[in-house]
């Protein structure tokens, strides 16, 4: 492949060429054999290398691991798009309509377990401010020291955030 008309630049816009200039393009070339990665992709990412050519301290560890990433993360988008794309068939889509209801149920359930949790107080004040108050109005509606309502908002929260399952 010709390289010649790909540069690559420092942090000061310093043109890099040499040692620096074929470990980055060797690099490149191994991803683009390796993968159908957009050559596009794997240049952008080796200016990134160039840009902190300052603080590396192993070039071709950095740029094996930056095009490696770059590498991934292009067949990530590629697989996240081909899945959007099929079509399931009739059965199928029944299927997952269903499992996708029985996912709303439970996570409705949980949500329910969770508020369970709350004290009354705490409750009320998660509430109003679902539905759209202000802490302050929340403060002025339930009597309540001004920010009382939004501190014990974040600590009801976190509560419930800590009760949540691990996720997937």
């Amino acid at each position: 492949m010709a390289w010649d008309a790909v540069q690559f630049r420092d942090e000061y816009g310093n043109e890099i060429d040499g040692e620096q200039r074929q470990t980055l393009l060797s690099f490149i070339e191994k991803g683009l054999r390796n993968s159908d990665v957009d050559p596009d992709t794997l240049i952008k990412a080796a200016r990134a290398v160039c840009r902190k050519l300052g603080s590396i301290t192993n070039l071709a560890a950095y740029a094996n691991r930056t095009v490696y990433r770059a590498v991934r993360d292009s067949h990530v988008a590629e697989r996240k798009l081909l899945e959007t794309l099929e079509a399931l068939p009739e059965e199928d889509q029944l299927c997952s309509e269903s499992a996708a209801e029985q996912d709303r149920v439970e996570q409705q359930i949980l949500v329910e377990r969770m508020f369970e949790g709350l004290d009354g107080l705490d409750r009320q004040i998660f509430e109003l401010h679902l539905v759209g108050h202000s802490f302050r109005e929340i403060d002025e509606q339930l009597r309540l020291k001004s920010r009382t309502s939004e501190y014990r908002f974040r600590e009801a929260q976190s509560r419930l955030r800590k009760m949540l399952p691990p996720q997937r």
